[in-house]
C-alpha cells in the first residue's frame, strides 16, 4: 500500500459520524482541561492577595497594640512641680539599692544610674 492508498483508507473509516464524535469528545476534554487550570490559577490569585491583607493587617494590628515591657522598671510620666522632688545626695542614692553594685554615669546634673551586675558585655569585648 502507498501513501495514498493509506489515506483514502483511514478517511474512509473516520468519515461521518464518528469523525465528528472523536472531534467534539477531543475539543470538550481540552476544554475542560483549560477551564480546569484557570480555576487553579483563579484560586491561588485569591488565596495570595488574601495573604497579603492578612499580612497587612497584621503590621497595621501589631503598631495599634502596646508592645511587652522588656525592663523590670515601668516608666510613668507626668508632671512634677519642684516642690514634689526631693534631691538627694550620691551616698543616699546608693543607699536605696544595698548590696548591688551601682555606677553614675556622666557629667555632674546628667548622671544616670548604672546597675553593674545587670550589663551583659559582648563575649568579643571580653579580654583576659
Amino acid at each position: 500500500m502507498n501513501k495514498n492508498e493509506t489515506d483514502r483508507l483511514l478517511d474512509a473509516m473516520l468519515a461521518g459520524d464518528e469523525l465528528d464524535a472523536f472531534r467534539r469528545a477531543s475539543l470538550e476534554e481540552s476544554l475542560a482541561l483549560v477551564r480546569g487550570r484557570n480555576v487553579r490559577r483563579q484560586r491561588i490569585r485569591r488565596a495570595a492577595i488574601a495573604a497579603v491583607l492578612l499580612l497587612a493587617f497584621a503590621i497595621l494590628l501589631k503598631d495599634l497594640v502596646p508592645g511587652k515591657q522588656t525592663g523590670s522598671t515601668r516608666v510613668v510620666k507626668r508632671p512634677v512641680s519642684k516642690e514634689e522632688v526631693e534631691i538627694i545626695s550620691d551616698e543616699q542614692l546608693f543607699a536605696l539599692f544595698p548590696n548591688r553594685p551601682l555606677a553614675l554615669v556622666g557629667k555632674p546634673g546628667q548622671q544616670q544610674l548604672v546597675f553593674l551586675d545587670e550589663l551583659n558585655p559582648p563575649k568579643s569585648a571580653v579580654t583576659r
